[in-house]
């Protein structure tokens, strides 16, 4: 029983952490961007990093200070490791921190840090307490069927959610071998080689960008892309410049 409690607890943090990511980064981008790794509306690592960071301090609860010292300690431990495995596992980077100052290896930054160590606090003196009780009014039965139901559902959403991204990573390597074409292969007739093929490579690419839920990995799919685009715009105006110089 109590082991889902603290499944359901892990929920409703990784829930409360992508609604905050999803505000955060709309914000930012002046438009809305869905957060996350998986299909579903949550992050799971601040699922993780909640229930750890629970643990680990809810006891020390009489000591704010240590509260926040501590948990800015093992927020950035936690959010360097998760983006170093990720990193190695789906040899794509989730995030990057490298333009703010402060950072380490781009992967953590003194700002995120210290909101991590804010959001602690609150976490352990005004959150967590109001998630106690509102799961402790849940039936027993009820508690265990959900915590059941939602692990299920986390397991198979992270099997297509990893299918989806080993997608990603094989057609942004064809992106980036069109790409390297472009730049060492250029010659006379290569701009309309070029724009052939790469609508018989990629015919149903805008359908299938489309359809992606990880925001941050379409961006870098579309820039990539757009870089190829003003390569080829580039070619095309120099062969008409070049034609022109000729007649």
């Amino acid at each position: 029983m109590s082991f889902c409690k603290w499944v359901l607890y892990f929920f409703c943090y990784s829930f409360i952490g992508w609604i905050c990511e999803v505000i955060y980064c709309s914000v930012l981008s002046k438009k809305l961007v869905n957060r996350g790794f998986l299909y579903a509306p949550i992050c799971p690592i601040y699922g993780y990093g909640a229930v750890f960071v629970l643990l680990l301090l809810y006891p020390l609860k009489k000591y704010w200070f240590l509260v926040l010292i501590l948990g800015a300690i093992i927020t950035t431990l936690l959010e360097y490791l998760t983006s170093f495995l990720m990193e190695k596992l789906f040899k794509l980077r989730w995030w990057d921190y490298s333009k703010h100052k402060f950072n380490i290896n781009g992967r953590v930054c003194l700002l995120n840090s210290t909101l991590f160590a804010i959001l602690c606090m609150v976490l352990v003196y005004l959150i967590h307490p109001l998630i106690i009780d509102f799961v402790g009014i849940l039936p027993i039965w009820l508690t265990v069927s959900l915590a059941i139901l939602l692990l299920c559902g986390m397991l198979t959403d992270t099997v297509f959610s990893i299918i989806k991204v080993g997608k990603l990573n094989k057609l942004i390597a064809k992106v980036n071998a069109m790409r390297n074409d472009v730049e060492n292969n250029y010659n006379g007739k290569w701009s309309v080689y070029i724009e052939k093929h790469f609508i018989m490579k990629f015919p149903k690419l805008s359908s299938f960008i489309d359809e992606l839920s990880l925001q941050n990995i379409k961006e870098k799919l579309v820039e990539e892309i757009a870089d190829l685009k003003n390569k080829l715009t580039k070619h095309k105006d120099n062969e008409i410049k070049d034609s022109k110089e000729k007649l």
